[in-house]
């Protein structure tokens, strides 16, 4: 039976459209401002080199209230009349009544016209509001904003004090209490470790953990609460987008859970995570590293285990696992490129990440691959919920934040 392969969504910032009308099969023109462009490219080809055998169906919108809209599907057969019909629809059901969508992509091919690229700022931005929410009040001293300047390029985790945009400033990032946690944490890991290998910090040229201080620009809905999709946007938006780092925030909040993390950013909720820092930092550290990989033994709720650091009961021990496992065919915690002394096989999470997540949903953008050593089928296949937000703020929708109210 011929079926629809899965959902494709796209989303381009378009300086302006010169159609008057659209519909079915009716294709787009117009030029796009040049960063946008080049990333549209970028992700369309990955797209195509990720499924060689599909095609792509994709309707785009413009909307008079600066709003862009996409709709897409992928197919593993030849592209008839109703799949336009049932895009177009889908696309305009996204929109105000008025508006309209264009062709963008059939089959394999962008057939969009006049797709040259312009300057950047003469297009309307659907990004988050400019730079950080920074209040008179938080500028002390000590203080930094952004990432230091490194005293290497390694691979190395980073730790920002993040404050909601009406949360109460406790100064975590001045008085001592987070290089505390830190440290506490990674001595902690240490010895979980066998007395081997501890994790990577960014450190400032002064000797001290480099802490940037962020204040949110959004307040999320008090009913769904925070979730990581808009502070991961809204942090790499702001430069916290380093593909050699792992960032890990300590969040000045309530949550129902004491801390969240997927590949690139974390959080911890300070309000929420009572005693247990310590194994909360290291619990969600190696969700950032990728544990537990669908390849490790035991795996259950999503990356979770049953027992240890990463089982329900938080116990302070790794387990083989995850550490020193002896498969070659997956990977183990000591290879990761986060953890010093190096492994002499050191691996990177996020590609692994990305190339399973692209498997699952196409995003993010860009070429990632698994490392060739790594050959266990379980790891290969991936699971139905991989993700990876790496590069989120390239090709996010704001529709995407609505419940993240300004």
């Amino acid at each position: 039976m011929i079926k629809k392969i899965t959902k494709f969504i796209l989303i381009f910032l378009f300086l302006f459209t010169n159609n008057s009308y659209s519909g079915v099969k009716e294709t787009g023109s117009g030029p796009i401002e040049e960063r946008i462009l080049n990333n549209v490219k970028n992700r369309f080809n990955a797209a195509l080199e990720a499924n060689p055998d599909a095609n792509f169906l994709i309707y785009i919108a413009l909307t008079s209230d600066g709003e862009f809209h996409s709709e897409g599907e992928m197919f593993d057969r030849k592209i008839k009349n109703k799949d336009h019909k049932e895009v177009y629809k889908n696309c305009k059901s996204l929109i105000p009544k008025g508006e309209d969508c264009f062709l963008f992509a059939i089959n394999r091919e962008i057939v969009w016209t006049n797709l040259e690229a312009t300057s950047e700022g003469t297009a309307a931005s659907e990004g988050t509001d400019e730079g950080l929410a920074i209040l008179d009040k938080d500028k002390k001293s000590g203080r930094f904003f952004e990432d230091q300047p490194d005293v290497t390029d390694d691979y190395q985790i980073h730790f920002i004090y993040f404050l909601g945009k009406k949360s109460k400033d406790k100064e975590r990032d001045l008085n001592g209490w987070i290089e505390k946690k830190v440290k506490k944490s990674d001595d902690l890991f240490f010895k979980m470790t066998g007395n081997k290998q501890r994790f990577k910090f960014d450190y400032r040229k002064d000797g001290k953990l480099d802490i940037s201080f962020v204040r949110m620009d959004r307040i999320a809905n008090k009913k769904s609460g925070w979730n990581m999709q808009y502070p991961d946007y809204f942090l790499q938006k702001n430069g916290f987008n380093n593909p050699k780092k792992m960032y890990f925030s300590f969040v000045e909040t309530k949550h129902q859970d004491g801390g969240m993390m997927g590949p690139h950013h974390g959080y911890l909720f300070i309000k929420s995570v009572g005693s247990e820092i310590s194994q909360v930092v290291i619990h969600e550290l190696l969700h950032g590293l990728g544990f537990a990989m669908p390849c490790t033994k035991g795996v259950t709720r999503g990356a979770h285990l049953n027992t240890g650091i990463l089982g329900p009961n938080l116990d302070r021990k790794l387990g083989k696992a995850i550490y020193e496992h002896g498969d070659p065919t997956c990977p183990d915690l000591k290879d990761s490129a986060y953890l010093t002394p190096t492994s002499d096989t050191p691996f990177d999470p996020i590609p692994i990440a990305c190339a399973l997540a692209q498997k699952v949903r196409g995003t993010p953008p860009g070429n990632y691959e698994i490392p060739a050593r790594y050959t266990h089928k379980k790891l290969l296949k991936g699971r139905k919920n991989e993700w990876c937000t790496y590069k989120l703020s390239e090709y996010a929708e704001m529709k995407w934040f609505r419940k993240w109210k300004k």
